[in-house]
């Protein structure tokens, strides 16, 4: 009898912690997404504020659908979520202009960018001589001298001790 009340707790506070684990990823989630909803809103906004058909412009419109960038930032004491729309280029840095500032001599003033080019997400180093190390599925490897790499969903990328989790997602402003 005492061994079915043991598994019956087990069952019980796996299913609990699962909930936990389940309940914080939903959060996360929608974090991002409401942050991204609010990017495409203001471009929206920016661009009924300069109406084509008055101004004679000849601007597209902005897509209501977006490849979005979600970054956890962490460099061991803090931790800090933020979303970019890759198609503004995205700069990681030391100097206050990147878009990611890193408070770190070792990390050049314009060390990394991160942008979009055929719906795909790029990393693509600047500081010629430091480098970013990009960590995916266990294997690491290193973008240096300008070079440029692929990013995918789930990878980490550290710039000195700082690590960057990357999460792309699609995110459609009119199917939430």
């Amino acid at each position: 009898m005492l061994y079915f009340i043991v598994i019956y707790v087990a069952l019980v506070v796996t299913g609990f912690i699962c909930f936990l684990i389940s309940n914080k990823r939903k959060k996360e989630e929608r974090k991002y997404y409401e942050a991204s909803e609010k990017i495409i809103n203001e471009d929206l906004l920016k661009y009924s504020l300069r109406n084509p058909y008055i101004w004679g412009s000849n601007s597209k419109l902005p897509s209501s659908r977006r490849l979005m960038l979600g970054v956890k930032i962490s460099n061991g004491k803090n931790k800090k979520s933020m979303v970019f729309d890759p198609e503004k280029i995205v700069y990681i840095g030391h100097s206050d202009y990147n878009h990611i500032v890193i408070y770190n001599m070792r990390v050049s003033e314009r060390h990394c960018c991160i942008f979009s080019k055929d719906n795909r997400v790029w990393l693509s180093d600047l500081s010629m001589k430091k480098g970013v190390i990009i960590k995916r599925n266990g294997k690491k490897s290193i973008i240096s001298g300008g070079k440029t790499a692929l990013l995918r969903d789930g990878d980490v990328v550290y710039i000195d001790n700082v690590k960057l989790k990357i999460k792309i997602f699609v995110f459609d402003i009119n199917h939430k």
